[in-house]
């Protein structure tokens, strides 16, 4: 019997229905065997870099990085014959993420200063930082940090401190000498960071910007007014 092209059409459309039925009933039966299978044949999880532990302190790498990074502290990192001072360079061959990454690099000291950096015989895996000292930024710092321990920033909208924990703190709560020196950013940079965080937000903009832009620190309350 011959067939019409309607009929031979439709013919083909009940086919290919069939076939796309079967093919959905296979998936839907063979897809939680394949995600079971793909679950246990991934290997553990690595313990990341960032959670290497600093010798000599509780705190994480990465942590110390970002208070260096934060602090702006000046790097030092050498790759091959070239010798990098910025963070991003540092960042690029740290961070896993970054094509530039280099599992090289196990560790990250504080120094005083860069004349130990240079002469301190640290290996090259080792990434230094030392407090910026380029137009007495990190004096500054830590004398616009002593200012706002004493002088808490008022909100003009709330009449209150925007502190997350209480209006008043002093030095001796974070364990720390007062005055705060240059030279407790890196003899107790784990004390100094967590004073960080509790200053409020507008307190850290106004500690990091009055460090950049005003003119010295003989009158600090002055220009705070």
């Amino acid at each position: 019997m011959i067939q019409t092209p309607i009929e031979m059409a439709m013919q083909m459309m009940k086919k290919s229905s069939k076939t796309v039925l079967i093919t959905a009933l296979l998936i839907a039966v063979a897809l939680p065997a394949i995600l079971l299978i793909i679950i246990h044949i991934q290997p553990e999880e690595e313990t990341p870099m960032w959670d290497t532990i600093v010798e000599g302190t509780n705190l994480p790498y990465s942590e110390k990085f970002w208070y260096a990074q934060r602090m702006q502290f000046v790097f030092r990192i050498v790759d091959g014959d070239n010798v990098w001072n910025s963070d991003m360079s540092v960042l690029m061959r740290i961070l896993p993420i970054e094509q530039r990454f280099n599992p090289f690099y196990t560790n990250l000291v504080f120094v005083d200063d860069q004349q130990e950096a240079i002469d301190g015989g640290f290996p090259d895996n080792v990434v230094l930082a030392w407090p910026n000292d380029e137009n007495d930024f990190s004096n500054r710092l830590v004398g616009w940090m002593n200012y706002f321990v004493e002088n808490p920033h008022i909100s003009p909208f709330t009449g209150n401190s925007q502190r997350a924990n209480s209006n008043k703190f002093t030095l001796e709560d974070f364990e720390l000498p007062n005055p705060l020196t240059v030279e407790d950013l890196t003899a107790n940079w784990g004390k100094v960071w967590n004073l960080w965080y509790a200053f409020s937000d507008e307190e850290r903009s106004r500690i990091l910007s009055r460090t950049r832009f005003a003119s010295n620190l003989s009158n600090v309350g002055e220009q705070e007014q």
